[in-house]
């Protein structure tokens, strides 16, 4: 395709119909994986003889090329680079004018002046504070830390004025915008996300990108420890109404707020809806960023058969569209899966990439995983140094998921004074959140620091969530243990037992089960495993689950085809391996099993 694209651009007789051809020849040789190939063709293309549209189309791909050669960090440049030199400076005025499109009432206008290099709390471009509400929401540091938009231009560099001849589209600049914004973001400069942030808040095309741009900058206020302010401006912007023109990268946003602000069922509901969409248009690009998130909260939520799904999917879909921020995530959700069930191999492949990828959060998450399966394994030392390391590290985005996992391996360690920390700072994002399964873990917690039992019984009293509930049940019942109250601990540990076993959690059931041998438990333990009947679900493929549940709803092979991105003879396929292993021979039957009316790991997520 590339090479096809390629000659077609030699024999363009127009400068804007080549350029932009052989534009179309680099994509195509990025999307093919050949790197070099694609920065070769885009070093081609002189960006000052397009018009927005087409620099903006260089800029992308040249901020792609950027990241996959592991240089995050000049992105974000690029991109907002691109949008700077869109403007058109009138030169007996200074004043630069951003694209306003057809119908806009004018330009709308930013002083050219020359701007210090971005001290802190000063706007570079007027060499003054920046208005209160751009200070509201800066870094870690506090109001008065927050960058101007002098850090996001002077990190540029001076610009020059734009290509002469009128103002650009608003709507490319706004998306460019953005971009920049998610791009600052992805590379942890939150000095330019408050820049180009305050950039955008004086253009009305640039209301997605401030609005993205306070939300990287709330949630950078909570992953290094001003927990209680970062959710209150999350909580803030998601009460906002959804603007009338929120695109699906918009909404994805949102659904990842919801989940940091601890969420789940919003997240989840949102992503649910928007995959729906996603399918039923054909939006493949949207997509893996959605299943990220619809990955976490199934796994959190329990429905672990339905996320490893998701999540095989998820990757076939990032692999296609060359999305690999989406990919390496649903790599780290697949590693936490693999933790919990002990899967020491599997873990350790899945995390492996998303550690070298090096870009938050998904190699926090990554980490965090392996830190779940030592602590699972006995290997209590590697979990609580390697979670030291990403709370002091530069990169804490995600961390607050890990840190129960560094308080429980501190305290089997022998060691509380390494888990305090960590404890309280859960417990400040447990109790800003108001969500109560986080805030039963955040008791759990303390309750293995200070000993307390009554902090146990009042963690269980709550809605937890089902992987949770069942490690503070275990947690409790090794602590009425060591105590002698024997029946109670026996309560708590079988149903603990019963419950890991379920999710194929091995290193935990078996925890449990020698708890209970050590309680004198009479009902031989090792039978436990063989009250866990298979069920219908576990013998299939994920892949195969989500066609077998989309048959039983009468679709055909073509529907199923067009809402997983596969060929229909693909559909057929697999419902022909399915069907001898659910025990049917036809679609009828195949509904009677009433595996679309229930989620797979119903009965396994259970709560009490």
């Amino acid at each position: 395709m590339s090479t096809a694209y390629e000659r077609a651009a030699a024999l363009s007789p127009s400068l804007r119909d080549r350029s932009r051809r052989t534009v179309d020849a680099a994509e195509a040789a990025f999307d093919a994986g050949d790197l070099a190939r694609a920065a070769e063709l885009v070093s081609r293309v002189d960006p000052s003889h397009e018009d927005l549209a087409g620099r903006a189309a260089v800029a992308r791909l040249r901020a792609r090329l950027a990241v996959a050669d592991g240089k995050a960090g000049e992105a974000h440049r690029i991109l907002f680079g691109t949008v700077l030199d869109a403007g058109v400076t009138d030169p007996g005025t200074g004043v630069r004018a951003i694209g306003h499109g057809a119908g806009a009432a004018g330009p709308r206008v930013v002083s050219d002046a020359p701007e210090t290099s971005g001290s802190a709390g000063t706007d570079g471009a007027h060499g003054t504070a920046p208005p209160e509400r751009d200070r509201e929401t800066g870094g870690a540091g506090g109001p008065e830390d927050t960058p101007g938009e002098g850090a996001a231009r002077g990190a540029l560099g001076a610009r020059g004025t734009g290509a002469a001849g009128g103002s650009e589209g608003a709507e490319e600049t706004g998306a460019l915008l953005v971009d920049a914004v998610r791009a600052a973001w992805v590379a942890n400069d939150f000095d330019c996300v408050a820049g180009i942030g305050a950039y955008a808040a004086r253009f009305p095309e640039g209301a997605s990108a401030r609005a993205l741009a306070r939300a990287a900058l709330a949630t950078n206020r909570l992953d290094v420890g001003h927990v209680a302010e970062g959710v209150r401006e999350l909580r803030s912007l998601l009460a906002e109404p959804s603007p009338a023109a929120e695109t699906p990268h918009d909404r994805v946003t949102r659904a990842r707020l919801h989940l940091v602000v601890g969420d789940l069922h919003g997240a989840r509901r949102l992503a649910a809806d928007l995959e729906r969409e996603c399918r039923h248009q054909g939006a493949l690009a949207v997509l893996p960023g959605v299943q990220v998130v619809l990955a976490h909260t199934q796994t959190l939520l329990g429905r672990l058969r339905d996320a490893r799904a998701t999540i095989d999917d998820g990757l076939r879909n990032a692999a296609e569209t060359c999305q690999d921020h989406a990919r390496v995530e649903l790599l780290a959700a697949g590693a936490l899966i693999a933790a919990r069930q002990g899967d020491d191999g599997r873990c350790r492949e899945l995390a492996a990439e998303p550690l070298e990828f090096g870009v938050a959060p998904a190699c926090t998450q990554a980490a965090a995983a392996l830190s779940l399966l030592d602590l699972g394994r006995g290997r209590y030392e590697e979990a609580v140094v390697r979670l030291e390391d990403v709370v002091a590290g530069d990169r804490p985005m995600g961390v607050v998921g890990g840190l129960p996992v560094l308080v429980e391996a501190a305290f089997r360690l022998g060691r509380p004074d390494r888990a305090a920390d960590a404890a309280d700072r859960y417990a400040l994002w447990a109790e800003a959140t108001r969500q109560p399964w986080a805030r039963s873990v955040a008791l759990r917690c303390r309750a293995l620091i200070d000993g307390s039992g009554a902090d146990f019984q009042r963690a269980l009293e709550l809605d937890a969530l089902p992987f949770d509930q069942a490690l503070t049940r275990l947690l409790y019942g090794e602590w009425l243990r060591r105590r002698r109250r024997m029946t109670e601990a026996r309560r708590h540990l079988r149903t603990a037992s019963e419950d890991f076993l379920r999710w194929r959690a091995e290193p935990w059931a078996a925890r449990a089960r020698a708890e209970l041998r050590a309680t004198g438990e009479i009902r031989a333990t090792d039978t436990l495993a063989r009250d866990a009947a298979e069920e219908l679900w576990d013998r299939l493929t994920p892949q195969e689950l989500q066609v077998v549940r989309l048959a039983a709803t009468g679709l055909s092979n073509r529907e199923i085809g067009a809402r997983l991105f596969l060929s229909p003879r693909t559909v057929g396929h697999h419902l022909y391996k399915a069907y001898p292993k659910l025990g049917v021979a036809s679609r009828t039957e195949l509904g009677a099993l009433g595996l679309h009316r229930r989620p797979p790991d119903a009965a396994r997520a259970r709560t009490e």
